[in-house]
């Protein structure tokens, strides 16, 4: 099984691998994404004491008109759980690693004045399983959101944005349905090929 810190180390490779190929690419509408993402997680949720490993996204841009362009992105964000068990002198702490999967439709709008400037609105429908044991439920849901991108150079771009997720448990197992909401921000850069 791999542990947590082996999965961050093969998905940043894996991530650097894709840039390193994109970036002597032509114009393809395709861009990809790298970021921080911020998680803010409700206090009701299976777990609420999260934090942020990596993020990213694939996008293609499908119109090239001005000033609105529409497009189609798969976004993941890897985020750590941690769990506290147990009282009295007896706390035992575990880590649960979960990738939050996205399919999304996004709309984005250039700024005239400022053509580096775009502010884009995303949504669609999210998924992901807790790892770290058996009979471990997956979640399925939605997420919406948005965000502003910077133009940085030719191919590279600066971006900040933000998303509301939620989501239910995929199967009912007889119990009250457990609801997960979370609130992303992420912080990142990326590269249009």
């Amino acid at each position: 099984m791999i542990d947590f810190l082996h999965m961050k180390k093969i998905v940043f490779l894996v991530l650097m691998s894709i840039l390193a190929t994109g970036i002597f690419a032509q114009d393809s509408g395709i861009s990809f994404e790298v970021d921080y993402p911020l998680i803010f997680s409700d206090k009701h949720n299976q777990y609420s004491d999260t934090s942020g490993v990596l993020g990213g996204a694939l996008q293609y841009q499908i119109t090239d008109n001005i000033p609105f362009n529409f497009g189609l992105e798969y976004k993941f964000d890897l985020i750590q759980a941690t769990e506290i068990t147990g009282s009295n002198g007896n706390v035992k702490t575990s880590k649960r690693a979960f990738l939050i999967n996205n399919l999304n439709v996004y709309s984005k709008m250039l700024f005239i004045d400022i053509p580096e400037l775009q502010l884009y609105v995303t949504g669609g429908f999210s998924t992901y399983k807790y790892r770290g044991g058996k009979g471990i439920p997956s979640y399925i849901g939605y997420n919406a959101g948005g965000g502003l991108t910077y133009d940085i150079l030719d191919r590279t771009y600066l971006l900040v944005s933000y998303s509301f997720i939620k989501a239910r448990l995929k199967q009912y197992n007889g119990n009250t349905l457990n609801v997960d909401k979370n609130q992303l921000i992420r912080l990142g850069f990326g590269f249009k090929f």
